[in-house]
């Protein structure tokens, strides 16, 4: 007998926006409370100090100022990720996986949380 998986937690509508708020964007997300977020040391995430959110479909955020393809993006290593920030005041606003069509926010942009009460993990990106 093989035993159930355990649940995702409830998801619920997140707003972010980047400092100078040119993009503006929604979406969906496990709740917060509930999900461990990732940070990873890797040399540009922990220069941008990115809180990756679960890594979404982009048809899963809404931008409802400017668009993910108007945002700046810097491609490094093997070219798989691309980590995107505003033009304007060079806030990162999240990382695209080609491959899968997704994207992650950066949860240190996302409205009415308090980022240092998230539980995150360490991704060891700097080793890999």
């Amino acid at each position: 007998m093989s035993t159930p998986a355990a649940a995702e937690p409830a998801s619920q509508t997140y707003k972010g926006h980047c400092h100078c708020g040119k993009f503006a964007y929604e979406f969906k997300h496990p709740s917060l409370d509930e999900y461990k977020a990732m940070t990873c040391n890797c040399s540009i995430c922990s220069r941008k100090a990115y809180v990756h959110s679960k890594f979404l479909p982009v048809d899963d955020i809404t931008f409802t100022s400017g668009s993910r393809e108007e945002l700046s993006k810097y491609i490094w290593k093997n070219g798989v990720v691309h980590h995107l920030f505003c033009p304007v005041d060079g806030c990162a606003v999240g990382a695209y996986v080609a491959p899968q069509n997704a994207m992650s926010i950066n949860l240190n942009n996302v409205e009415d949380i308090d980022i240092a009460k998230v539980d995150k993990f360490m991704n060891n990106g700097k080793d890999s």
